[in-house]
């Protein structure tokens, strides 16, 4: 989550010859402490006859409310701008940034229309995979278009943002996590538990997770399909929270494969997550 009185902040490409430049300054907008954006709202930043080049960083993007909202950048060629749209598969995927830098860089991931796409970004998080899955790290993050073989046999145009994390904590299970590394020391030892949490938690976890998100034709009325798949294994796993069993595991596996129209998931038969 940000903290109030977050900066907005980008930064110009070096400016081709012969074009016309609004500005070459960094574009910051301070906001007011308390600032929370609701969903729809639009801020205007520049306004002109006509706009080249893109900014190739931007901060303060990320992070608002419980953490579903988020501030996206539209441009036109004649105006540049914000909007306070909800953040990709919010309903399935929870994601609450370590620190303000991380932040950062979600907002510029999921800010790849503007930004552009194949970046990747470090960034140190905790994600909650349908209320069932949580895992704690660090994770290196990328987004593409692709198209995307669904269950059903279809095959959609989609944008698609892929997690990967290495030796990372997770837990599996409900009312979770059951702890979490909040002095980011790599140890759980010294973490209080979460008494109501019931599963398994996992270390040493191998992550990989995909959201991806349906590209319709230009004009279209329908509302957007999301799905969200996400495979962890876990070198140790330990049980929490189940009176009628006590466990201990290696190699535990876990995967999620969900999708918003509740009809149809991302079909994996011939493909990794």
């Amino acid at each position: 989550m940000l903290k109030t009185g977050s900066v907005l902040e980008m930064r110009l490409r070096q400016p081709v010859m012969g074009t016309e430049i609004v500005d070459t300054v960094p574009v910051s907008v301070v906001t007011d402490p308390g600032f929370s954006p609701q969903l729809k709202e639009r801020y205007e930043l520049i306004k002109a006859q006509a706009i080249s080049g893109k900014f190739t960083d931007g901060t303060g993007l990320f992070g608002f409310g419980d953490g579903s909202r988020m501030l996206q950048v539209r441009s036109d060629g004649t105006s540049l701008g914000l909007e306070t749209v909800q953040r990709p598969l919010a309903d399935l995927i929870d994601i609450r940034a370590h620190t303000v830098t991380d932040a950062d860089r979600l907002g510029m991931f999921f800010n790849s229309e503007y930004f552009g796409t194949e970046r990747s970004y470090p960034v140190g998080m905790t994600v909650t995979a349908v209320d069932f899955l949580t895992v704690d790290g660090r994770f290196n993050m990328k987004n593409a278009d692709e198209q995307v073989k669904l269950s059903d046999g279809s095959t959609v145009q989609a944008r698609r943002w892929l997690i990967g994390g290495s030796n990372v904590q997770a837990f599996a299970g409900l009312n979770g996590p059951y702890r979490l590394d909040t002095d980011r020391d790599g140890s759980l030892a010294d973490e209080t538990g979460n008494a109501a949490a019931a599963g398994f938690e996992l270390t040493g976890v191998d992550l990989g997770l995909s959201m991806a998100f349906e590209r319709l034709p230009s004009g279209s009325s329908a509302a957007p399909r999301g799905w969200v798949s996400a495979t962890a294994t876990s070198k140790e796993a330990r049980e929490f929270g189940l009176p009628v069993m006590e466990a201990t595991a290696r190699r535990l596996s876990v995967q999620v494969n969900v999708g918003t129209d509740g009809k149809t998931v991302v079909d994996y038969k011939n493909a990794a997550v």
